[in-house]
């Protein structure tokens, strides 16, 4: 029996994420000084980042220097050992395994999966040395795409997918569990993972789904084996135990990356795993909830009621302004969304707090058309003239006016098209 251990196990992070062409980088930077400080007052020794560090392979320079400022905070954390972090598939494998050479001297093992499936694969194996002795492993296992599992589809295998991958990834635990115990001893083992399994009620909402060719069935727990202590997964956007006996967890994201996360009712956080030290024990981990740094807000409404609403939100002060998402009763969606600027500056220039544009959507209503007593449709004359539509949709879609380059060039288009 080992000593104990304290596990934090997060992921899904996806820094450089935008909604709506708008950084999220003030709220993910909070999540990150958050996990630091969860990290440290809850004497962490080993910190367990289960894939998607960034929101897209070739992340923005900002994004990779908050995670590197992250990394050099947590090398600070005077309780914590080792963090272990692998690549998932929003993730660039070969950027992320650049760093190894480097952060493998700081305790920090990175792990991208640059390679195809073979012996290569037991370096994923990572002993968590304490004082002197190994008192956990840690099987590093990133997302793996079916070319890294060895896997070459051929017509008869296709309606065989699920069958292929699930055999394919419980050999993968299976012999790393081997390789574990025969180089380590009888110490609690811990694996990691990026993939799609599903919960008790088969129930995964708008969550991300498959990354392989697995639909309609998912991956249990019995792909993990009897082996591991504790399985910690990332992918999923929200916390569940995984179905089956394996001791199988997502994590979810500590903050929700879309309105419909927002919306799902989920608690967000990370999750702490007590480790006793024996090689049998099958942890239950504990949430650490996360605060909600911004709000994400849903608005249905007449465009009459649209300013009083903008004007009337409220947020805390420790909170960043929320991200406003306004399905407006109206009979021009480019003019609902001139007006939400317009409204917008207005507060600014006054003073006043103001929340940031998620997405003005414009829906044509019985009751809108009511309201607009200059709406008309069976008047040509009325109808907007391509480039006065062209203009709208600029403003819709960008919410700013077109450049007069823009004009000019789809001027150009319509008169070649006129021509035609």
């Amino acid at each position: 029996m080992s000593r104990p251990l304290k596990i934090l196990h997060t992921g899904d992070l996806h820094l450089g994420l935008t909604l709506r062409r708008v950084s999220r980088e003030d709220e993910q930077q909070k999540m990150l000084d958050w996990i630091v400080s969860v990290t440290r007052q809850e004497k962490i020794d080993v910190l367990l980042i289960a894939g998607d560090v960034f929101d897209v392979a070739n992340p923005p320079t900002s994004a990779r220097t908050m995670f590197f400022n992250f990394l050099e905070q947590l090398v600070d954390t005077l309780t914590l050992s080792h963090v272990v972090i692998t690549a998932g598939n929003h993730d660039s494998a070969g950027q992320l395994n650049a760093l190894c050479p480097v952060t493998r001297r700081l305790g920090i093992h990175i792990i991208g999966g640059v390679e195809n499936r073979s012996e290569a694969w037991n370096d994923w194996i990572i002993p968590i040395h304490i004082d002197g002795e190994v008192c956990a492993v840690v099987n590093a296992i990133p997302y793996i795409s079916e070319f890294r599992l060895g896997i070459r589809w051929t017509s008869d295998q296709v309606g065989k997918s699920h069958a292929v991958i699930r055999r394919a990834l419980t050999s993968v635990y299976s012999e790393m569990a081997d390789v574990a115990k025969e180089r380590y001893g009888d110490v609690p083992l811990i694996a990691m993972g990026h993939l799609t399994a599903m919960d008790e009620q088969y129930n995964l909402g708008e969550m991300p789904r498959s990354i392989h060719r697995i639909i309609d069935k998912g991956l249990d727990g019995e792909i993990f084996g009897e082996d591991y202590a504790y399985i910690a997964l990332g992918h999923i956007h929200r916390k569940y135990k995984v179905r089956g006996a394996a001791n199988a967890w997502y994590c979810g994201s500590p903050m929700p990356c879309s309105i419909a996360e927002a919306e799902d009712g989920s608690e967000r956080g990370v999750w702490i795993v007590p480790l006793s030290g024996a090689a049998d024990e099958r942890p239950k981990p504990y949430a650490a909830l996360a605060p909600h740094w911004r709000q994400m807000i849903r608005w249905q409404g007449p465009e009459s009621e649209m300013e009083e609403y903008i004007r009337n939100l409220t947020w805390e002060t420790n909170q960043l302004p929320p991200f406003l998402y306004m399905e407006v009763e109206t009979t021009s969606s480019a003019r609902v969304t001139q007006r939400f600027n317009d409204i917008v500056k207005m507060m600014a220039d006054g003073g006043l707090k103001t929340p940031l544009k998620g997405k003005i959507e414009g829906r044509l209503t019985e009751n809108a058309i009511k309201e607009d007593k200059e709406y008309d449709m069976g008047n040509p004359a009325a109808l907007l003239q391509p480039i006065e539509l062209f203009k709208d949709f600029v403003r819709f879609k960008e919410g700013i006016d077109a450049t007069p380059e823009q004009v000019k060039l789809f001027s150009e288009l319509v008169r070649k098209r006129n021509e035609v």
